[in-house]
């Protein structure tokens, strides 16, 4: 027989864990975003301390970090010069 007040607390605590975890995981990415620090699932797991596993089944958090992500690759990424701005010489 299960008490029904011992589930409630269970329940209650799992909820409150969940939040926690998720609070620290958006403080992490922020912080992260502000110090021009390298996010992708490894590191934003390593510093904020959780699974990559639960990174991902996250979906707004997920989206979160692959917008982040894709932004810092295309930061990277050279772009050709515009034909105005190159200059012939002969």
């Amino acid at each position: 027989m299960i008490r029904k007040g011992n589930t409630t607390a269970i329940v209650q605590l799992a909820k409150d864990k969940s939040e926690k975890t998720r609070i620290r995981v958006e403080k992490t990415i922020s912080e992260m975003a502000l110090k021009e620090e390298k996010i992708n699932f490894n590191s934003v797991a390593q510093k904020a301390n959780v699974s990559k596993s639960w990174l991902y089944k996250q979906k707004d958090i997920r989206t979160r970090v692959e917008t982040l992500r894709g932004m810092q690759i295309s930061e990277l990424t050279p772009r050709k010069p515009s034909k105005s701005l190159v200059q012939r010489t002969y």
